[in-house]
């Protein structure tokens, strides 16, 4: 759920953000020019304040549905759904939107089933030209313990550094 209080309208981008306000901004109004997107470093609070606002925006322009998680969020609905026998329902929660966001994926470093998971729900979204926004505190190539494809996935797209 996107609380009001995070809007884009209000962001405000200082010169090393602008960059990654375009981008992200772009999945708007013309959503799968970029996908994936994939924005590592930076600070953790603007890029989040970001990235929600556009679920917000996203879900208002194109009218249709958005999720914005965090790497924890997303592990401890899966960890849920497979201990309660509800991984029907961890689909249906990630998979039936057209922009996914995923933030902090350094998180599943060494995390292999979360990993597949995410792979898995991934190249769905790329089947079904749906876009798909992913961050981290670092490049995918120096995230330790991380699937070779699941690197290769997130190296595909769109990259880009936030200082």
């Amino acid at each position: 759920m996107v609380l009001q209080k995070y809007s884009i309208d209000s962001f405000v981008a200082g010169s090393s953000a602008v960059a990654f306000f375009l981008v992200v901004s772009s999945v708007i109004k013309e959503p799968m020019q970029y996908s994936p997107i994939f924005l590592y470093g930076g600070a953790a609070a603007a890029k989040a304040y970001l990235l929600r606002s556009i679920v917000g925006k996203f879900k208002q322009a194109q009218r249709k549905p958005a999720l914005y998680a965090t790497a924890e969020q997303f592990l401890t609905d899966l960890i849920f759904s497979i201990k309660t026998g509800q991984k029907e329902l961890f689909n249906q929660k990630y998979r039936n939107n057209n922009l996914l966001i995923i933030d902090g994926i350094q998180m599943f470093s060494g995390k292999a089933m979360t990993q597949r998971e995410l792979l898995i729900t991934l190249k769905e979204f790329q089947v079904q030209d749906r876009q798909i926004i992913l961050t981290a505190n670092s490049h995918p190539y120096y995230i330790k313990k991380f699937d070779n494809d699941l690197r290769d996935f997130c190296q595909g797209g769109l990259m880009l550094e936030i200082r």
